[in-house]
């Protein structure tokens, strides 16, 4: 965390609806100024979702992981063994895995989605999770990504590769 403060203002999404504006405005003023600014946010956290960072407000973003739902949850585990009974097979409903795998990827889109808003607008975004190149559901996870995007997704071996890639893009 001190490394990347030494580069750029680190702002991190707070529990309570009370922090929100602040930290916004802590985030955007550090935007304005010129000089940058990274902001940590948790998927389906305020910020995550329904939040626009359109322009110079997110220029790159990191999704770490998968959002899969707790199974720890009662209601989370209840709904997807409800979803595999025959009675809810019947009546159309996806199976309880299937669900899951839906909640967990509805999240991460919409964490996707934040920083590109408009046709002219850009931004690079980083899927940083091996489940998307080098499991047996690869395949499977990269088709619940956005079809927006989808078709855009690279894998790159090094960050060494990613960096230069990105580095393209933003000259493009």
């Amino acid at each position: 965390l001190e490394r990347l403060e030494a580069h750029k203002r680190v702002v991190a999404e707070e529990r309570g609806a009370d922090t929100l504006a602040p930290t916004l405005e802590t985030f955007r003023d550090a935007v304005a100024s010129g000089a940058g600014a990274l902001f940590l946010a948790v998927y389906r956290g305020k910020v995550s979702e329904g939040l626009d960072f359109k322009d110079e407000n997110a220029r790159a973003v990191f999704c770490v992981g998968i959002p899969f739902p707790s199974l720890g949850d009662v209601k989370v585990r209840l709904k997807r063994e409800y979803n595999s009974t025959s009675y809810a097979r019947s009546s159309g409903m996806l199976p309880g895995g299937d669900w899951y795998q839906h909640q967990a990827f509805r999240a991460y889109n919409q964490a996707l989605g934040r920083c590109v808003r408009h046709q002219h607008d850009y931004a690079a975004i980083f899927m940083v999770d091996a489940r998307f190149c080098r499991s047996e559901e690869a395949a499977r996870n990269r088709g619940m990504v956005s079809k927006w995007m989808r078709n855009l997704v690279q894998h790159f071996h090094s960050a060494r590769e990613s960096a230069g890639t990105t580095a393209e893009f933003f000259e493009a």
